[in-house]
């Protein structure tokens, strides 16, 4: 019997199952990895809004991310949710000291419904100390704007942001386009030190979708642990975050939530 890579997701806790750990985890089951949890913070939230959220704390995380290691091989590591610079902090000693083969940097800064996710302090610590230790940085276009401080409002100004991270030491950047003005194609953009590559899709309207970039970027790093090159990894996982888009479903008063891919029929 093959065992299954595992994969930790060090991200948040979304009551409603609808991004963070909780569907990092599904993402894990689906794409044949086990998935492991670090939970950063807690969250007050439903498919409308996020109303509150409080990190863990130091201790906790540090904790459960040291007997974690102690316990598993990890294969890969992705991050989401990180909610202030202390917790920054605890991720970045703990990956540093850790190595993984593979880390996924999601920067979430802000929720879909525009709550500040991560702090102004926590965002400078992100930039100097996690990302230039990232595989991969997965950010969409209001992310990146307040990553490199620059405009992002089209496809070659991604490029060119994207680029002001590489020369941060990240190895390669995903800019996800579904924020861009251009309402019938999505364009997301592969960005290495070698080359760019930009995927071209139709843009599904189906209204607000709960969580897709974290589906994306578990998906990436899922892939990434099945050792697949980085530019499987992204295609794939952009094929699949599309089948998940598709079999969306509303349950809830405001956003369609993520339910199973086509995997699963």
């Amino acid at each position: 019997m093959n065992l299954p890579p595992v994969v930790l997701t060090i991200s948040g806790f979304d009551p409603c199952s609808g991004a963070g750990a909780l569907l990092d985890l599904r993402v894990c089951s689906e794409l044949d990895c086990y998935g492991i949890a670090a939970i950063t913070a807690l969250t007050v939230q439903n498919t409308s809004q996020v109303y509150f959220a409080q990190a863990v704390g130091e201790k906790v995380l540090t904790s459960t991310l040291e007997k974690l290691a102690e316990d598993f091989e990890i294969a890969a590591v992705k991050t989401g949710m990180l909610a202030d610079e202390k917790t920054v902090c605890c991720v970045a000693e703990w990956v540093s000291a850790y190595r993984p083969a593979a880390l996924v940097v999601d920067p979430v800064i802000l929720s879909t419904s525009g709550k500040r996710l991560l702090s102004p302090q926590g965002v400078r610590t992100l930039i100097d100390r996690l990302l230039p230790l990232a595989d991969l940085v997965t950010p969409n276009l209001p992310e990146l704007a307040m990553l490199t401080g620059q405009q992002v409002n089209d496809l070659a100004a991604s490029e060119v942001a994207a680029k002001a991270l590489l020369r941060l030491g990240v190895a390669a950047v995903l800019v996800k386009g579904g924020h861009s003005s251009d309402v019938h194609v999505v364009r997301d953009c592969l960005v290495t030190s070698a080359d760019s590559t930009i995927f071209a899709a139709e843009r599904l309207d189906i209204g607000e979708v709960h969580g897709t970039g974290c589906a994306l970027s578990a998906a990436c790093v899922c892939y990434l642990a099945r050792r697949l090159s980085l530019r499987e990894s992204v295609t794939n996982a952009l094929s699949y975050t599309r089948k998940l888009i598709k079999q969306s479903i509303k349950l809830g008063k405001g956003s369609r939530l993520l339910w199973k891919s086509e995997h699963w029929y």
